[in-house]
């Protein structure tokens, strides 16, 4: 089955989009990895991670005690 592109693009406009919506989200998502359990030294695996913005959340989250392993298939 060949690739499909990402439907919006990886150029530097759709990264800025992604930023902000991340932006907007992040407190949602904050309290949901909370309600969750997520806690320092955790083992964290974030499917279809983007430009990591998420990611790099949930590694503040865990701490250096924890793990993060974000997969994308973009290599942008």
């Amino acid at each position: 089955m060949p690739e499909t592109p990402y439907l919006l693009g990886t150029h530097t406009e759709e990264l800025e989009r992604l930023r902000f919506q991340h932006t907007l989200w992040r407190p949602i998502a904050q309290a949901a990895w909370q309600r969750a359990g997520l806690q320092k030294g955790q083992s964290v695996l974030d499917l279809g991670a983007g430009p990591g913005f998420a990611a790099a959340d949930l590694a503040d989250v865990v701490g250096a005690q924890g793990r993060v392993l974000g997969l994308e298939r973009s290599e942008d």
